[in-house]
């Protein structure tokens, strides 16, 4: 449904924020990405299409795999597959850079993830990360396990996946916070929320009217902890040592 929403690039910022956070890691024509998470490949085809990147996108799911495949059809240079960003199925040294946008947090094993990125990585590759992050207490309710996809539950401070980072021996360059991105994505969820219940309303959209409710409610918590700074979202790019 949140696909059908929002569209497939529905994290803070959507595909501006990750044209954004590739050109701060300096992508270009010829490089070799991987993209952690692909989803249906929408950040792949914007590294093709923008920076002229070849670009493996990995997902966990293979029927995504497979949907980002048929999507990229008339993209040169995009190759998908299925795998799991904590155990890479990828060479030593085979990427320029690997982008995780609104995936680390969902990590059980964060410190083995960026250590297999550090692997990966050809000496001096980058990596660029955006990602959910908590700042102070936040409501039960955000924090639940149901909510894992909206990268909330495991998700570290800012100064957490920095210190991942440093730890897998790399060199963090930039930690920029987006909180108005943030803020418009809430935006944008409440305003389908809206449609969504207009259509179950007029018997166009099965769905409970009570997770619709719930939903909201959700969304009020959420708000509110973005305001007070202690829910929010950044983008950190790193360098790997030569």
């Amino acid at each position: 449904m949140a696909t059908r929403f929002l569209g497939e690039a529905w994290h803070p910022g959507g595909s501006v924020l990750s044209s954004a956070l590739a050109f701060k890691m300096q992508a270009s024509r010829g490089d070799l990405f991987l993209d952690v998470g692909c989803g249906l490949g929408s950040t792949p085809r914007m590294l093709s299409a923008q920076f002229g990147c070849d670009v493996v996108g990995m997902d966990l799911s293979s029927t995504n795999a497979v949907a980002a495949l048929r999507r990229s059809e008339e993209h040169g240079g995009l190759a998908f597959v299925a795998g799991d960003g904590q155990h890479v199925p990828m060479a030593e040294q085979k990427f320029d850079g690997v982008m995780l946008e609104c995936v680390l947090s969902t990590f059980r094993d964060k410190a083995g993830a960026t250590g297999e990125i550090a692997r990966i990585l050809k000496p001096g590759g980058r990596v660029g990360i955006s990602d959910v992050v908590v700042e102070g207490d936040i409501p039960d309710e955000l924090k639940s396990p149901l909510l894992e996809a909206l990268c909330v539950a495991r998700a570290l401070p800012a100064e957490g996946y920095r210190a991942l980072l440093e730890q897998s021996g790399f060199d963090v360059t930039g930690v920029e916070r987006r909180k108005q991105e943030t803020l418009d994505l809430l935006d944008r969820i409440k305003r389908a929320l809206f449609v969504a219940k207009l259509l179950v309303g007029v018997g166009k959209l099965r769905l409970d009217a009570q997770d619709l409710d719930y939903a909201s409610r959700l969304l009020f918590l959420a708000r509110k902890s973005v305001e007070e700074d202690k829910l929010g979202y950044v983008i950190l790019t790193a360098a790997k040592g030569r």
